[in-house]
């Protein structure tokens, strides 16, 4: 089950790493202009990108992320829009440790919430689809 979870926990963070820096990037143009190859030399920087956000959403998520695994097993939740949902609130709960970690306080500014809220949705859907959703099977065991 530990490998599951991991597994699922790596693909959420990937994918809600991808979907904000994508928001993000569209957001800020980054690949507008008049290039004809629109990633160009920029596929270093995105790359880059994606895997500061992975790191960083790694270690912000991680304690959201810890409560619903143990809420999941606790009141055996396998419905994909708990996860979705509670994806949607650890990604507030990580930007703002992120944000607090950086010196910028518990205040969110608006240009950090709107990317990572529909990553942190997609995110918690994804780990719904490779963990979330097999929770029901094993959770007929006892966890506190």
């Amino acid at each position: 089950m530990g490998a599951v979870v991991g597994a699922g926990y790596l693909a959420a963070v990937f994918v809600a790493s991808l979907v904000a820096i994508a928001i993000t990037l569209s957001f800020a143009g980054l690949f507008a202009g008049n290039n004809p190859e629109p990633f160009g030399d920029r596929v270093t920087e995105f790359v880059g990108f994606v895997l500061a956000g992975m790191t960083i959403t790694f270690l912000a998520a991680l304690p959201g992320f810890l409560v619903v695994v143990w809420l999941s097993l606790s009141r055996r939740w396998s419905q994909w829009w708990r996860f979705t949902l509670a994806g949607g609130a650890d990604a507030i709960v990580a930007i703002t440790l992120f944000n607090i970690a950086s010196g910028g306080g518990p205040i969110i500014p608006v240009g950090l919430i709107l990317p990572t809220v529909p990553g942190g949705l997609a995110g918690g859907a994804v780990y719904w689809l490779i963990a979330g959703r097999f929770v029901d099977r094993v959770a007929g065991r006892r966890f506190p």
